[in-house]
């Protein structure tokens, strides 16, 4: 028993190291940008699964809980449909760095009825820069708060 629940650790910490090896990275604000403007075109054709899909090998979330988030925004979408509208494109807003290891882009998908932010940010830790996280919504009062 005690074996068997070694092994288990044991894949366990494979399965992260390789998972967290298997990140993609960015060497610039170059990169970063075209990746998010690829993403954004994705969902600017309303494809969240094809979106949520191309980002999974930049995040730092296996498969299922990346494919959860998508399901989230779904229900989400699907929840207030008659309010945003379909996509029919997206518009880059901003870029602001913070020191030399933070970097935000702020995009909006321009939705038939309204606009709706997307925020990513990124984290360089040494010589590469990675995708923190990301987030949508439907407060497009965000894209007037200081920041």
């Amino acid at each position: 028993m005690k074996l068997l629940f070694q092994s288990l650790a044991l894949m366990s910490v494979l399965v992260f190291c390789t998972s967290a090896m298997s990140i993609e990275t960015f060497n610039d604000e170059a990169g970063m940008k075209k990746f998010a403007d690829q993403f954004m075109g994705i969902i600017g054709k309303g494809d969240l699964n094809k979106a949520y899909d191309f980002i999974k090998p930049y995040v730092n979330m296996n498969s299922v809980e990346v494919d959860s988030a998508a399901e989230e925004s779904k229900q989400h979408r699907q929840k207030f449909a008659m309010q945003y509208g379909p996509s029919k494109g997206y518009q880059f807003i901003s870029e602001k760095k913070v020191g030399n290891f933070l970097y935000r882009l702020l995009y909006i998908e321009k939705a038939e009825k309204q606009a709706l932010p997307w925020v990513f940010y990124f984290y360089k830790n040494g010589k590469v820069w990675r995708l923190d996280e990301f987030d949508w919504t439907d407060q497009a009062s965000v894209l007037f708060q200081s920041n």
